[in-house]
């Protein structure tokens, strides 16, 4: 399983392996890592595209796991920044 996820990983796909990430019944501890990661990395992407809608989404999905408390910290921060500036307290 980590392969293909690392490999959409690694190739910027992040849609593509949430997408196939999701699909794995019973996540491993590292797979659930890895799709905080590429969760985060989306989200990431999103965000610096002005696509908040979308960043919120990625970011709420990284709340799925807490296999990486730092990108679960992370991930908390933004969606506050993204809340905070659309008026969403």
């Amino acid at each position: 399983y980590n392969l293909l996820g690392d490999a959409y990983q690694n190739t910027g796909d992040y849609e593509k392996a949430m997408n196939y990430l999701a699909r794995i019944p019973n996540k491993s501890p590292e797979v659930q890592r890895l799709y905080q990661r590429v969760a985060f990395n989306k989200a990431a992407l999103d965000f610096n595209d002005e696509k908040y809608t979308s960043a919120s989404g990625a970011l709420r999905s990284t709340l799925v796991f807490n296999a990486d408390p730092t990108i679960l910290n992370s991930a908390n921060f933004w969606l506050g920044e993204i809340y905070s500036a659309s008026g969403k307290y």
